[in-house]
C-alpha cells in the first residue's frame, strides 16, 4: 500500500499538476461561467510546457545539489563503504527475473570498484522497499555477485523504507565507533539529504558522490527537450522537497547541508 508521503508526490509532481491544470481549465473554459478563469488557467499551463521546452529548469535546480558535495580525496585507509538502495528497477525485475537499473545504477558498480580499491574495508548495503517480498537488497546481493563482489562481504540492511532509515537502521546494525572512516555512496542530488540524515544519527560520513546528471558549470540558454527538461525538474522538485520536509520532521538539523558542518546553511 502506497504510503501518504508517496501519495502527496504522486500529486504534486510537475507533469501531473500541469496536466491537472491544462485539462481543467480547457474544460472549464467550455462553460460560460467558468470561461474567463478556465482560459486562464489553460493559458498558464500551456506557457508552463513552452518554458520547460525550452529552457533547461530543472538542470538549473540540479546544479545546486550536485555542486554541494565536491568529489572527495579519499584517505589511504577506509574502515568502510556504505552505498544505499535506489538504483534498481524493482517492478522491472520483478517481473522479467532480471537484475535492471535505473539512472541510478551508477552506485552499485561505483561500490564494486570503490570495494577493489579498499580491500579491508566493510562494505555496507541499505534498501528494502520490494514488491512481493524482493528488496532493493535482495538485488544487490546477486548483482554484487556476479560483478564479482563476494555477498559475505557486504551487509545487507534490507528494512529501509527511505533515506531517514537508511542512516538509523544502519548506524544501529553497525555502532561506527569514533576515528572509523566511512564513505557515503548516493547520487549526487541526493547527497545533501543523505549527509544531513547520517550526521543527524551521529554518523560522521565522508560524502561520495555518483549519478551526476549536471555539469559543473552553466551550460547553454536552452535545454534539451521537454521530456528531459520535465524528468529534471521532478527530480528537483522532490528532493528539494525531501529536505524541506526532513528539517521540518527534526531528521536533519540543518535544511542545506555543506561538506563542511561548519558551512551548513539554516
Amino acid at each position: 500500500m502506497p504510503s501518504l508521503s508517496h501519495i502527496i508526490w504522486t500529486l504534486l509532481q510537475p507533469g501531473h499538476l500541469l496536466l491537472l491544470v491544462f485539462v481543467g481549465g480547457w474544460v472549464m473554459a467550455l462553460f460560460a461561467g467558468t470561461r474567463k478563469l478556465g482560459l486562464w488557467f489553460g493559458g498558464v499551463a500551456t506557457l508552463a510546457l513552452v518554458i520547460l521546452a525550452l529552457f533547461p529548469v530543472g538542470t538549473l535546480l540540479l546544479r545546486p545539489l550536485e555542486n554541494r558535495f565536491p568529489e572527495p580525496q579519499l584517505p589511504v585507509h577506509v574502515d568502510g563503504i556504505i552505498v544505499l538502495g535506489g538504483g534498481q528497477n524493482m517492478k522491472v525485475t520483478q517481473t522479467r527475473g532480471h537484475i535492471t537499473l535505473n539512472d541510478s545504477g551508477e552506485r552499485m558498480i561505483e561500490a564494486v570498484s570503490l570495494s577493489r580499491r579498499f580491500p579491508d574495508a566493510q562494505i555496507v548495503f541499505t534498501g528494502g522497499n520490494g514488491p512481493n517480498g524482493l528488496t532493493e537488497a535482495d538485488v544487490a546481493r546477486i548483482m554484487f555477485e556476479e560483478l564479482g563482489l563476494a555477498s559475505d562481504r557486504v551487509i545487507f540492511e534490507d528494512q529501509a523504507e527511505n533515506t531517514y532509515d537508511n542512516a538509523v537502521l544502519t548506524f544501529d546494525a553497525l555502532n561506527p565507533q569514533p576515528g572509523e572512516v566511512w564513505l557515503l555512496v548516493t547520487s549526487a542530488w541526493h547527497m545533501p539529504r543523505s549527509v544531513g540524515v547520517f550526521r543527524k544519527a551521529g554518523w560522521a560520513v565522508i560524502p561520495y558522490p555518483v549519478d551526476f546528471r549536471t555539469t559543473p558549470e552553466g551550460g547553454g540558454l536552452f535545454g534539451v527537450g521537454l521530456d528531459g527538461n520535465l524528468r529534471g525538474l521532478t527530480l528537483a522538485l522532490h528532493e528539494y522537497l525531501g529536505l524541506a520536509a526532513y528539517r521540518l520532521m527534526d531528521r536533519t538539523d540543518v535544511l542545506l547541508p555543506a561538506s563542511r558542518p561548519e558551512s551548513d546553511q539554516f
